[in-house]
């Protein structure tokens, strides 16, 4: 049997990362699949990576934000925009704690991943497998955009992106969201939010039988060192992160108070500033994360 650890939307939150480990330590998984969205909003860089590769994960797929965050240090942001602001200064924090070497990693990342488990075919992806954003597999979605996910000969899907733990059967095969590891709080199809706001994964179990059992779990941590953390290391954007953490309440889209946030704090300068010089920008971040 072979038990595998399902990690999606970490979003830089290294004390969630680090309870879910030890958790699934405990339940004897035997090795981690990381589902895309692993760096930004949160204060977590190299720190997230060094969590990761002290256990055995095998697989990783690009992230909506992981893209994004690529897309940024290229210079492909609209100063008009406000959330390309943000995330271009997000991306100009992970990148001054990454360094190349990090972002080299995450620019290999594939948008798929297909593993033979115990006899069967497992599909990975962040969301649909040509397009890791957008809100085409939402719990509400219908069945035959969930179909999408099934290339040729795989039994099962496994997914991220949404933040909502989700086990259904598409008519052509099982579909499997662990939600989010480390932005916990999403929407559902009627508007209402989750009030869970603990780290969520899930231990995929598969024997020579097939799926022996998808064990979805909840595991609380330390809010106030994740925003301890946050405020040592200057995280940009702390209050929306502090908020998102503490309510599940995200306003990453949020443009009237995000353009308020740019011009208070600079960043809109920050971003000018960026293009103007056409480079990588990591010398433009004052003060990069501390060690943790």
């Amino acid at each position: 049997m072979t038990r595998i650890g399902l990690l999606s939307d970490i979003h830089g939150n290294v004390t969630a990362l680090r309870a879910i480990i030890e958790d699934a330590q405990k339940q004897g998984v035997d090795e981690f699949w990381v589902l895309g969205d692993v760096f930004m909003p949160g204060p977590g860089t190299q720190a997230i990576f060094d969590l990761l590769d002290s256990v055995n994960t095998t697989s990783y797929v690009m992230g909506n934000w992981d893209d994004a965050l690529l897309a940024s240090l290229r210079g492909e942001i609209d100063l008009g925009d406000s959330t390309d602001v943000y995330g271009l200064v997000l991306s100009l924090y992970a990148q001054a704690g990454l360094g190349d070497v990090g972002i080299a990693r995450i620019a290999a990342w594939p948008m798929t991943v297909t593993r033979q488990v115990e006899g069967l075919s497992v599909g990975a992806s962040h969301n649909l497998p040509d397009n890791p954003g957008g809100n085409d597999l939402i719990t509400s979605a219908p069945p035959a955009n969930f179909d999408r996910l099934f290339a040729e000969g795989i039994n099962v899907a496994v997914m991220g992106h949404t933040h909502s733990p989700l086990l259904r059967h598409s008519r052509k095969g099982l579909v499997i969201n662990p939600g989010s590891a480390g932005l916990p709080g999403w929407f559902d199809e009627n508007e209402r939010l989750s009030r869970d706001l603990r780290g969520h994964y899930a231990i995929l179990a598969i024997s020579d039988h097939g799926i022996d059992q998808a064990d979805f779990r909840t595991v609380a941590f330390d809010v106030d060192a994740e925003l301890a953390l946050a405020r040592r290391q200057e995280l940009p954007y702390y209050e929306l992160y502090e908020q998102q953490l503490t309510t599940g309440v995200a306003q990453t889209h949020n443009r009237a108070l995000l353009d308020e946030i740019n011009q208070r704090c600079g960043y809109l300068d920050l971003a000018r500033e960026f293009l103007r010089r056409s480079v990588g920008g990591q010398d433009l971040f004052r003060g990069s994360p501390a060690p943790i």
